[in-house]
Formats: structure tokens, sequence, C-alpha cells
């Protein structure tokens, strides 16, 4: 299933798309710029080459879309989803959809995306560009090169496994879509076979709100697809064709039931709705009218953390851990509002990670409030940092100017470990991973640091096989490194 007709190239000497209005030649530093790239090809076929010790090659081609910004990595991009029992990946790659196993080889085909980014990332005229940019990811590189595809092109949103692990859904939008247009959403299941079915089309009207969707949750029994661009969500009836009229400004799916945790628009109150959206709980706990609200919570059902911005642009913000059970409130304060939050397992204990922000988000290393791992206890003990670097502001300022931006920190499921990348010296800007336990001890993914790339020695994907194995990619191909190995090769450093 696709939208509109395929493009085409129809010059040899200049390179339009079948639509006659985006002209992909005229550019001339980007030309000069892949001419580069292209030249460069073989010294980055020597370094991919190099596997790290004990890793299997789940795919030796991926081109995927798959970005270092702990900010940018939102349910909405798609690139990928690890299955609920942590040993599958499913991902987007040279317009498919394909799943692996994290630990054996090969990956499976399982549906065609006719049209979509990485159909386009994987062209020739783009391949080169777009694996170079790793090396270097300045925020421009990326914005040029994306640029140049086609304004029609479609976008995989929301990849996510369905809870019985029978297949995943996914929704797909056009990437430009404005208020002057009727927008079209399309959101699909396709089981592990490869069977697809189409789920649900939604259309929004010119000045409708919300217009361009971002995000689809399916409910566990297929009824509704729950959808937004940021609050108010839009509840969509599967079987009728047509959203319903929602009291809430948030909604939060279980990861373990039908319930929904909420933030109801007229008493500004937390809750929890049944599988019906119906009210079922109340709690303690109100937000302002302007609406700058989060909500995490946990899989057990029993914690919530709540979260109010205090005043936009600014990321400071406060907030609470509430048990559910008992009413019992721990307050919460940050910097950063990006921070993201994993409950443990082990009550109401969290793991939060966060990156300050610097020169509009476009790339961050410390500066003056941190990059961070740390855990807040189940109770009311201190807060404690797992692993934390900080950087003065005038040498951050002086020597990481016009860096990519900071890659994300991953977390196991058990949130026992952790990969986290830490800058290199100042003459050479860039970071390198680490794999890092609860008490900070941290061992390098790799023996030798390659300060020609910006991360260094891959991009961490996930850690996944309950911490047994880390997921990762280069800029050809994605593996699974053995999490025992890393550690055996010895290299610990206490921080």
């Amino acid at each position: 299933m696709h939208w509109g007709g395929r493009f085409a190239l129809t010059s040899a000497k200049t390179t339009y798309w079948s639509d006659g209005c985006r002209n992909l030649g005229g550019d001339e530093m980007f030309r000069r710029r892949l001419i580069i790239v292209a030249l460069m090809a073989t010294s980055a076929g020597v370094r991919a080459a190099e596997l790290p010790q004990g890793a299997t090659v789940l795919d030796p081609d991926i081109v995927w879309d798959i970005k270092p910004d702990v900010i940018s990595e939102r349910p909405d991009q798609g690139a990928y989803a690890i299955s609920p029992d942590d040993k599958w990946i499913a991902y987007i790659s040279k317009g498919a959809l394909w799943k692996s196993s994290v630990t054996v080889a090969p990956a499976k085909k399982l549906v065609d995306l006719p049209d979509t980014k990485t159909v386009f990332l994987a062209m020739p005229e783009f391949r080169a560009a777009w694996r170079e940019i790793p090396k270097h990811e300045r925020h421009s590189d990326r914005h040029i090169l994306l640029g140049k595809l086609p304004r029609n092109m479609i976008e995989v949103c929301s990849l996510a496994w369905t809870p019985s692990q029978d297949g995943l859904v996914y929704g797909l939008r056009r990437r430009w879509q404005s208020n002057a247009e009727t927008a079209r959403h399309d959101v699909l299941h396709v089981s592990t076979t490869g069977v697809v079915t189409a789920l649900a089309t939604i259309f929004r009207e010119r000045f409708e709100e919300p217009h361009e969707l971002l995000t689809f949750h399916v409910t566990r029994d297929r009824k509704y697809v729950i959808t937004s661009t940021g609050y108010t969500p839009l509840i969509w009836d599967i079987a009728s064709r047509k959203p319903l009229a929602t009291s809430f400004d948030r909604l939060v799916p279980s990861a373990t039931s039908g319930r929904f945790l909420g933030v109801e628009i007229d008493t500004r109150q937390l809750v929890i709705a049944d599988e019906t959206f119906t009210v079922t709980k109340r709690f303690d706990v109100t937000f302002k009218p302007q609406r700058a609200c989060d909500l995490v919570w946990s899989a057990d059902e029993r914690f919530a953390i709540c979260r109010t911005r205090l005043e936009h642009p600014s990321e400071k913000w406060v907030g609470v851990r509430i048990d559910l059970e008992t009413g019992k409130k721990r307050p919460l304060a940050g910097l950063f509002f990006s921070e993201r939050w994993a409950f443990t397992g082990h009550q109401g204990e969290v793991i939060r990670t966060g990156k300050s922000q610097d020169f509009f988000g476009v790339y961050a290393d410390g500066g003056a409030g941190g990059t961070y791992i740390s855990v807040v206890p189940d109770g009311d003990a201190d807060q404690r940092d797992i692993a934390r670097f900080a950087r003065p502001r005038k040498e951050y300022q002086t020597h990481w100017r016009d860096r990519g931006p900071y890659p994300p920190v991953r977390l196991s499921r058990d949130c026992e470990l952790f990969a986290m990348a830490f800058p290199r010296e100042l003459q050479n800007p860039g970071y390198r991973y680490y794999l890092v336990d609860r008490e900070g001890k941290r061992w390098p993914l790799a023996p030798h640091d390659d300060e020609t790339q910006h991360v260094s020695p891959f991009y961490v994907v996930a850690i996944a096989n309950g911490g047994h194995t880390i997921l990762a990619c280069d800029d050809t191909r994605l593996f699974s490194i053995p999490v025992a190995t890393v550690k055996e090769a010895g290299n610990a450093e206490n921080h």
C-alpha cells in the first residue's frame, strides 16, 4: 500500500523528480560534496570491515533513518522497535519493513514500503552522502541532504509491536502536509509472516485540529486508534471510521492492560480511564491550564511521574512521583523537560536521563546542566548519579561549535546496564560509547577509538535480550554484540 505514483529520474545530466517541482542537481556545492564522498567510499569500506569481537551481522546492507539525537528520538520517526520479549528487532531500511532476531541472522523482509524515505536514501545519488554524515553529524549536512528529497515522500510513523507479538502496527503519512490541504494518514498491521491489514485511514480537512498526526497507538482490542500532535488526543473509532469526542488532554496507554492514565480537560485532574475511556479513578494531582505537562506510567500501573513545564521556552519543570495506590507523593524538579524516565520495576525507583540544551538543541555536550544518568530511589532517599559529565561553558562554545548532536543514552529493560557516550578531549570533538553499570563502572565498546568519527566505535541502537546483547550499527550494517565479550575485553574504568 502506498500513496501516489513512483518517482523517476528524467535526465542523465540534471536530476528531477517526476512531479517536476524539485531539481536535485541545482546545488553546485552539494554536487561537489557528493563527488568527495564517493571518493571516500573506499576508506569507509575498510572501516566497515572491522567488526567488534563476537559480533553477529544481522543485516549487512542497512539504510535507515535513525537520528543520533535524544530530542528527535520520538515515536513518530518509526525507525525501529524492540519486541515485548526483548528478543526481536523490527526496523525500516531500503524502503521495507524487516524483522530480525537480536542474536541470529539473517533479517527477514515483512513488507515493502514504496515511496518512503529510505527508498530515496538508498539511491546512488544519496547513499554515499547519507553514510558519510555520521562521521561529522553536522546539523546542516543532514538538513541539506534531506531537503533534496521529494515533497510527496511518505514517512513511516509509530512503528510498534503488538502486545501479543503477532505482528507490528505502523502509520504512513506524507512528510509535508500543510493546513491548506487535506491530510491523509494510514494505519496498518503487518503480521510476522508478512500479511498486511489496513486498520484505518484518517483524513483531516483544512484547518481541522489536530491536522497533521504524528503518533498512532492501536488499542489491544483493535477498536480504536489514538493519535495526536501533542495535546488533546484524537480517538478514532476503527469500525465507524469517525472520531470520538474526548474529555482528555493527555492519554498514556498502559504497557500491561487496556487502561489509560490521563489528564482530564475540564478538571485538569490526573485520572485513570478504562478501555471505553470512562474515568474509573481520580487522584489528588492537578495541572495548570497551559497544558505544558507530561506523564510517565510504570508497567505495573502503580506509579506515575507527573511534570509541568514552568514557562516556555524555558526547559525548567516541576512535578511529582505519585504512588497511585497510597497517594503518597515525592516532589521532583529539573532543568530539562526533555529528560527521559524509566521505572525499573523495583517499586517506585526510576531512572532519569538527560542532557543540557545549548544552541537551540542542535548540539549538546554537558554544558551548564550536565549530561547524566541518575536514579531516584523508591521512597524519600536521595537521588544519586550513575554517570554525569559537564563542560565549562567557554570551552564548550569554542571547541564544539558546529558539531553534531549528542547520541542517545540506551537502557536495558531492567535498567541494570546503560550505553552512554562520553566526550573525547577538546582537540578531538566527538563522543565514544561505553557500557555502564548501576555503580558507574564503565567498559569501552571497542578497544580503539576512531577519532575520525563523530561517534565511535558505532551507534548503539538498544540493549536487548534481557541485558545480554548490544544492538548497534555502523554506516553499513546492523549487528549484535554479546555484553559478556565487552566486559571480558577488560579496560574497565571507575568514575
